[in-house]
């Protein structure tokens, strides 16, 4: 069994507030995680991957999900 983690935060940067205050809503990113210490995020115009300590130095989580799947669903990706 893997566990992936489905996160949503905000940040304190404009471009964040703009979004949070357009959709009314409390969050203004989301991100997978997919073990304890790896992050996919989108900025900008790509996906990119970075440690969940640094995440966390400029993203404030909100909230996150655990999701359980199967070791054969992970390796079909």
């Amino acid at each position: 069994m893997k566990t992936i983690t489905i996160g949503f935060s905000h940040s304190t940067n404009p471009f964040s507030k703009l979004i949070m205050w357009a959709t009314k809503s409390k969050i203004s990113h989301t991100y997978i995680r997919l073990d304890k210490t790896t992050v996919f995020q989108a900025s900008g115009l790509r996906v990119n991957e970075t440690t969940y300590e640094y995440f966390l130095t400029y993203e404030t989580v909100i909230s996150e999900i655990q999701l359980q799947i199967s070791d054969e669903q992970f390796a079909a990706g």
